[in-house]
């Protein structure tokens, strides 16, 4: 048996017996040189990095809000629009009922020179008023029931003899149609300035009394 003193006189042989054993360096025997150093951010990087991620996601909550409001002004775009057809055809059926109940032409039209009106798709009747109107799920747009909306219509009619001239509604031949919608909570601007940087719709035709009275 190989006997291992250690420099105390120690006989290690005795203690352990015929085991190996093993000694545990301490941190006193690890070369100082060998250490290996890892770093972290520092202040300024950690500061940098908040504010990289913050512009971030100040840029994607700009994008999804612009695109919000563009999403919402097309559908409003669109509703204008519908409404302003739906104010032609209103007053176009109520010119075709005339017809099939073998009335005048423009019977139930505004009398005099026609000028600004509104129409209740509920009763297809005019109205001189300038009323929101209001949406029921049961029954649409209109103005007697469901709650109030940003949209406002109005029709405005011209009517005109047989020489083209512009004529009360009793000598009438014909009508010029122009059915305007708003949504901007302000005036009805003209035609050439209704488009959607003022938030207004319109549609125009030409109704004439060649199938009635």
């Amino acid at each position: 048996m190989v006997q291992k003193n250690s420099p105390y006189g120690i006989n290690f042989a005795c203690l352990v017996g015929r085991r190996d054993y093993k000694i545990i360096p301490t941190s006193r025997d690890i070369p100082q040189g060998k250490n290996k150093n890892y770093s972290g951010f520092s202040f300024i990087e950690a500061i940098l990095a908040v504010f990289l991620i913050a512009t971030g996601m100040i840029a994607v909550m700009s994008l999804m809000s612009s695109s919000l409001k563009d999403s919402m002004g097309s559908r409003d775009q669109i509703i204008g629009v519908l409404l302003s057809q739906e104010g032609i055809e209103l007053v176009r059926n109520l010119r075709d009922n005339n017809w099939a109940n073998n009335a005048s032409t423009f019977e139930n039209f505004p009398s005099g020179y026609g000028g600004i009106n509104q129409i209740d798709a509920n009763t297809a009747s005019f109205l001189n008023s300038s009323n929101y109107l209001n949406f029921s799920s049961n029954v649409g747009y209109n103005y007697s029931s469901g709650d109030s909306t940003k949209f406002r219509r109005n029709i405005n009619i011209i009517y005109y003899d047989a020489d083209g001239s512009v004529t009360q509604v009793d000598e009438a031949v014909s009508a010029e149609i122009m059915s305007t919608v708003i949504w901007n909570n302000g005036s009805f601007p003209a035609a050439n300035n209704c488009n959607t940087s003022t938030k207004c719709a319109y549609t125009q035709t030409t109704l004439t009394s060649w199938g009635g009275m």
